[in-house]
């Protein structure tokens, strides 16, 4: 998958940088921009692996920049070329799909794919909300054991 990656962004004229993270060197990623959510991430288990994701994936495009996108994704050269070109537009691109709310509704899924420009504080922002629910959700657990 990464040759295919590197060949559809050699034939689109892109340069880009594949890097792979496993849990150590993700854990590490996101300790270094919010200790408290490098702690939360490191006690979390694979039960929740989707938390685990979207920490990681908003600390990374925070930190890093360029185009994230899950697995089961498949970037052709020519949407490679459109997501690099937005982003020279925008500061952030996320996957669009239809919205399931009413005729023509829409909404915005940063879960198959984002591309963003480095350092957005939305990126901080959303963290910040993720560390608070996580708070929160250890406090709530934490009165639940005293009583």
């Amino acid at each position: 998958m990464i040759k295919d990656y590197e060949n559809e962004a050699k034939i689109s004229g892109i340069q880009i940088e594949i890097q792979i993270y496993n849990f150590t060197s993700a854990h590490k990623l996101v300790k270094s921009i919010d200790a408290d959510l490098g702690l939360y991430f490191y006690q979390m288990n694979i039960m929740y692996a989707t938390t685990l994701s979207n920490i990681f994936r908003l600390a990374a495009l925070w930190k890093f920049g360029g185009i994230y996108h899950d697995i089961k994704c498949s970037l052709e050269s020519k949407n490679l070329k459109m997501i690099h070109n937005s982003l020279q537009i925008y500061d952030l691109v996320f996957e669009e799909r239809p919205g399931s709310f009413g005729h023509g509704a829409r909404r915005i899924r940063a879960t198959n794919m984002a591309a963003a420009r480095p350092k957005l504080n939305y990126f901080l922002h959303c963290l910040s909300i993720m560390r608070k629910k996580l708070n929160a959700a250890y406090e709530k657990q934490k009165l639940e054991k005293k009583n």
